[in-house]
């Protein structure tokens, strides 16, 4: 795995969040429904791609996405500002060693112009500073996104 660590880098999550995210997110029935719901969102969106096509997951955090795709077969590389968040990732990874962790911020990518075919971020630009911060992470992700590729950005919003 490749990382690349750069100054400190804002993010919400704390080693203690990091911790429990996975353990108390997810486990509940409404957590479990939007994880499947979520999940489903990006596997539709990869019936457009072909066969060995690289990902990336902006905001990756523990994996929770990334992951299930790597045990599906795809080849998902990942960016996440918090360092604890990627810990616990890279605990999760044992048998994928052919995917990449940066420790970086979602609106400067440590990666070349139109490296990827499918980027996508899961519940990110609801959690950034401002709605111009959300744009500049939706400019990167275009940047690093092959052209013809795709993109996908999800979030959680109150309307049901």
């Amino acid at each position: 795995m490749n990382e690349l660590c750069q100054s400190p880098i804002k993010t919400a999550y704390s080693r203690q969040a990091a911790e429990l995210y996975d353990r108390m997110r997810f486990v509940s029935p409404k957590g479990k429904m939007v994880h499947q719901r979520e999940l489903m969102v990006v596997r539709r969106a990869l019936k457009k791609l072909k066969e060995r096509d690289r990902l990336l997951e902006v905001g990756c955090g523990t994996g929770r996405i990334l992951f299930e795709l790597l045990q599906e077969g795809f080849v998902v590389d990942g960016a996440d500002a918090s360092p604890e968040m990627l810990a616990k990732l890279r605990g999760k990874l044992n048998a994928h060693t052919g995917c990449q962790l940066w420790v970086a911020p979602a609106h400067q990518l440590p990666l070349a112009d139109n490296c990827y075919a499918f980027t996508y971020a899961i519940r990110l630009l609801n959690q950034t500073e401002s709605p111009e911060y959300a744009l500049s992470v939706v400019r990167e992700m275009l940047r690093v996104t092959q052209p013809g590729g795709w993109v996908l950005v999800e979030f959680m919003n109150a309307v049901r």
